[in-house]
């Protein structure tokens, strides 16, 4: 995934606000991304372009300043492959739920939902009851996939406090399930 253009020096540029960082990663790096991803993961071309068009706004939102390309790179990598992987499932999804409409207009409506919508309710119920900021925590970490040191850089506040409020927040979800089961 070698480039002319090398990630170190990107993610430094991005790193500063450099107004052209993001359209040299892209131009740089978006064919090199379509064609690994068509290669390691068997999607079409225009599945492809999609899953890099991705990795690449991911990229160029959250990347880590790298002192190597090669760290770079298997950084983006990782970024490809976990986009590749969440298209994968949204699309086994989509069949899924095509499926069961087809079916269930064959065979009439199905009775009870499913126990993953189930779970999904109970939830996002259990979401509302946490305080706002306990909520946003968990959506920053757990939704959005931001680290404890970037969470604690937004907010202005330790990593310690933010791991604890994380904790706290997951004890009272876990205490909501233990007074519904």
């Amino acid at each position: 995934m070698t480039c002319r253009i090398g990630l170190a020096n990107l993610s430094h540029r991005l790193a500063s606000g450099s107004p052209d960082a993001v359209a040299t990663l892209h131009r740089a790096w978006f064919g090199r991304c379509v064609g690994l991803v068509v290669r390691s993961c068997g999607l079409d071309e225009a599945a492809a372009m999609d899953v890099a068009q991705d990795a690449l706004l991911k990229a160029a939102t959250s990347m880590p300043v790298f002192e190597t390309d090669r760290a770079g790179e298997a950084w983006l990598r990782r970024v490809l492959v976990n986009r590749a992987r969440d298209h994968l499932r949204s699309e086994l999804r989509r069949k899924r739920r095509e499926s069961h409409a087809s079916s269930t207009r064959d065979h009439g409506p199905v009775v009870d939902a499913s126990p993953e919508q189930d779970d999904v309710e109970t939830l996002q119920e259990r979401l509302r009851m946490l305080e706002e900021d306990a909520a946003d925590l968990l959506r920053r970490r757990f939704v959005l996939g931001w680290t404890l040191q970037r969470i604690a850089r937004e907010l202005g506040i330790g990593t310690g406090a933010v791991d604890g409020r994380i904790r706290r927040a997951l004890v009272v979800l876990k205490g909501a399930s233990d007074v519904d089961g």
